[in-house]
C-alpha cells in the first residue's frame, strides 16, 4: 500500500510541477 500512496504522491508533485510550467512558458 505504501508505494501505491508513493507513486500517487509523485504523480501529483508531478502534474503540479508541469502545471505551473505550463502557466510560466504561456505568461
Amino acid at each position: 500500500m505504501s508505494t501505491i500512496l508513493l507513486v500517487v504522491h509523485l504523480m501529483i508533485a508531478l502534474a503540479m510541477i508541469v502545471l505551473v510550467l505550463l502557466q510560466r512558458s504561456e505568461g
